[in-house]
């Protein structure tokens, strides 16, 4: 299924039913698929640059590359497993220049770990690095590129948005999203909660499930702080 959907230039469609057809399968068997594996992974520094309810942070290398390394909190729940497995399929799907391209996994099973790779971006997030109107472009047309994948991103914040070398704003953190019309234990539990509650539309506050307008009112708060970059806080 991964082979097909690296095929250049594959219909939408096609593309959003394999990627369906990929999601169900992982939930389903709780497997890594191979393609995603990377091997020859080392950790650089004894300690995490940033600490989430996620996980943690870390600097790496990967053949002398540097990469910035996701390291999942995995307790004894299969369904923790599954979102990070989740999270890893979603986001190597995305191929744009305003999403943060995806590596791939790492798994150590002793003990189980579960780290998640991408480019490490000596830049700060949009909440620290606030300069150029044009990067509410970059966002848009990186939101844009996810709804046509039928992708919920569910957590879109300042701090989700990284800043490339070249001054571009790429998404990243890809955690409780989700893709609409695949329905598992997983998918509904991110639907509804762990996202940033300054950044959340009403009425997913209110208990709705996230869903496109969602995405569109948290993109809009984007485009507030970006358009008042002189706000001391992050906070909406």
């Amino acid at each position: 299924i991964h082979q097909l959907l690296d095929v250049p230039g594959i219909p939408l469609l096609s593309k959003r039913t394999l990627l369906q057809t990929s999601l169900k399968l992982t939930h389903t068997h709780d497997c890594v698929p191979q393609c995603l594996v990377l091997r020859g992974f080392s950790k650089t520094g004894d300690c995490a640059f940033a600490v989430g309810h996620f996980g943690e942070l870390w600097k790496g290398t990967i053949e002398g590359v540097k990469v910035a390394v996701k390291q999942a909190r995995i307790f004894t729940s299969d369904n923790n497993i599954r979102k990070v497995l989740r999270e890893a399929i979603i986001w190597r799907q995305c191929d744009h220049p305003n999403v943060l391209p995806f590596y791939g996994i790492f798994h150590d099973s002793a003990p189980s770990m579960y780290c998640l790779m991408s480019p490490f971006l000596d830049n700060r997030s949009l909440c620290q690095y606030m300069s150029k109107m044009y990067q509410a472009l970059d966002i848009t047309c990186g939101m844009d590129y996810l709804h046509t994948l039928s992708i919920i991103h569910g957590n879109l914040k300042g701090d989700n948005v990284l800043i490339t070398d070249d001054c571009q704003a790429v998404i990243t953190d890809f955690g409780i999203s989700f893709v609409m019309g695949i329905t598992t234990f997983a998918t509904s539990t991110s639907s509804h909660k762990g996202g940033t509650i300054r950044w959340e539309a009403p009425e997913v506050l209110s208990g709705s499930p996230n869903n496109f307008p969602a995405d569109i009112y948290s993109l809009a708060c984007m485009y507030f702080k970006v358009c008042f970059p002189l706000l001391k806080s992050c906070s909406l």
